[in-house]
């Protein structure tokens, strides 16, 4: 998955006394296509999803103009369902924050003693400079799971969400939505709308919260230095394995996994030495992208020191990180770092090992990306 991060909410809890000194910074994600594999929040079928089995119990508009006069308005009509939430802008509309109000009142609820995750996909047939998301007890806004303005673009979706936030004692929960300063006639759809305890994993992996720019990439026209595999059976006799090959690409590599790997970690090893740089005197930002056509049960990611391109063992010990994950059927998953101090190598090598997985998967380890932290 590519992610283009462009911008950061900062979410505070609120109540009438006033919002907390805390806060956390979420992030809003954009894909320039609809097609293909974007980021649209929480998984939207999962059973733990409480939006999708809730009553919609109704709704209300206020809809008013730059005078705060709503009798001035057309109130849109709004289509409504739990997977689907559309109107058209009408006109007239102010441009001040909640002079284009719609209320959602559900049957949903909450409890302080859990925290919550919740995302909500947009989609604007014109650019917006902010649509207001607020979710909060019915009857209550002076308490709320999130206020935050998200700035739309035109025929582009984009994800908002929160996760691990801590829960409020509510019966119902209303979902607040303001769209003033949009453009009248301007279609705009609200799907993937997901609420749920963040105790229960629905499997979502949430983009990269830093912000990773193509133009640092330390990746880009990067050349491989070595290749080297080492992939044994149970009995940790490689000899037993006939060795992958390893197909480089412009952005990571590509192989077919061998029949007879066993299942303990390292019994499937690649290792892929590059002529990336880096400094102990900085510290980076890494993602990098994992795809299988079978179930991984556990990829271990390993970014460290490469300067002896295999001829000594002490290189393992310089490292930015040991990661381990496992990884779906075609299913993207993207790890990332962000922040990490950095080592002295000229040769930068990504060790990844693929114990357990089965044989004739085609694994690709793509969109390597590389930056000094900002």
């Amino acid at each position: 998955m590519n992610y283009h991060i462009i911008s950061h909410i900062e979410v505070r809890m609120g109540n009438r006394n006033g919002l907390s000194k805390g806060s956390k910074i979420y992030d809003i994600v954009i894909d320039k296509s609809l097609g293909g594999d974007i980021f649209k929040g929480y998984v939207y079928d999962s059973p733990f999803n409480l939006w999708k089995t809730c009553n919609l119990i109704d709704y209300s508009t206020w809809f008013a103009n730059n005078d705060w006069n709503a009798d001035a308005v057309t109130q849109p009509e709004i289509n409504l369902a739990n997977d689907e939430i559309s109107l058209v802008l009408p006109d007239g509309m102010g441009a001040s924050q909640w002079q284009g109000q719609l209320h959602i009142n559900t049957d949903m609820a909450s409890s302080a003693a859990s925290n919550y995750d919740f995302s909500i996909f947009f989609l604007s047939a014109a650019s917006h400079p902010g649509v207001t998301v607020k979710l909060h007890p019915t009857g209550d806004d002076g308490n709320f799971y999130c206020e935050a303005k998200v700035p739309l673009e035109g025929g582009v979706g984009k994800a908002f969400y929160i996760s691990n936030v801590g829960g409020l004692d509510a019966q119902k929960l209303t979902l607040t939505l303001d769209f003033a300063g949009g453009e009248p006639g301007s279609e705009i759809v609200m799907s993937n709308i997901v609420f749920k305890d963040h105790a229960n994993d629905d499997g979502t992996v949430l983009p990269p919260a830093v912000e990773f720019d193509d133009a640092r990439n330390l990746f880009n026209g990067f050349s491989v230095a070595n290749i080297s595999t080492w992939f044994a059976n149970n009995d940790w006799n490689a000899d037993a394995i006939a060795q992958p090959t390893i197909n480089p690409t412009s952005d990571g590599y590509y192989f077919t996994m061998p029949d007879g790997v066993g299942g303990s970690q390292w019994q499937g090893q690649v290792h892929f030495w590059t002529s990336v740089e880096t400094s102990a005197a900085k510290h980076y930002d890494f993602c990098a992208t994992v795809t299988s056509t079978e179930d991984c049960p556990n990829v271990t990611l390993k970014i460290q020191n490469g300067d002896s391109l295999g001829a000594s063992t002490d290189d393992d010990n310089i490292l930015f990180i040991v990661a381990n994950f496992p990884v779906k059927a075609n299913t993207p998953y993207t790890y990332y770092f962000e922040n990490l101090p950095g080592i002295d190598t000229k040769n930068l090598q990504v060790c990844a090992d693929y114990a357990g997985t089965p044989g004739g998967a085609e694994i690709t380890v793509s969109k390597l990306h590389l930056q000094e932290h900002l």
